[in-house]
């Protein structure tokens, strides 16, 4: 890699590149596309956000979607996609909470959910979903507690 960096993401895109995020003693916000023919890792342009702690999802147009994470001052709730053949970043909506240290899912309808991480309040029990085809944000699960096993004698 051009730049050292932990807590970062990556995603295997279609083209058999990988996406490389972020981190090292600073946030930074560059990202990496390393291309498997030539063994060599490219700079791509900058993400509008520096950020660790978030997550990457494929989506189905072969976009990448990072949401969430730790930025230089504060928990991060803006999103952005990645369109490798632009190859560009775009901001598009926020998550309605700061997500850092989550999880994201891509759903068979094709939307992403987000869920849980960590907030300024501790420990988050709440979902969203993002819709790629309205750039859309919104609540999912109310609250998800403690899930439990119930066996039956």
């Amino acid at each position: 890699m051009v730049t050292a960096r932990h807590v970062h993401s990556a995603i295997l895109l279609n083209s058999c590149k990988v996406t490389a995020g972020y981190k090292s003693a600073n946030y930074i916000d560059s990202s990496e596309i390393y291309d498997s023919s030539t063994n060599h890792w490219n700079i791509t342009v900058s993400m509008a956000a520096a950020r660790e702690f978030h997550t990457a999802t494929l989506l189905n147009s072969g976009q990448v979607l990072i949401t969430g994470g730790v930025g230089n001052t504060a928990y991060i709730a803006s999103c952005e996609i990645y369109d490798p053949s632009m190859g560009q970043w775009n901001n598009i909506t926020s998550m309605k909470v700061e997500r850092p240290s989550h999880t994201t899912t891509l759903l068979n309808s094709g939307k992403v959910l987000d869920t849980a991480g960590y907030g300024y309040t501790g420990y988050l029990d709440s979902s969203e979903t993002f819709d790629p085809s309205t750039d859309n944000m919104e609540p999912y699960l109310i609250r998800a507690k403690f899930l439990s096993r119930v066996e039956k004698n």
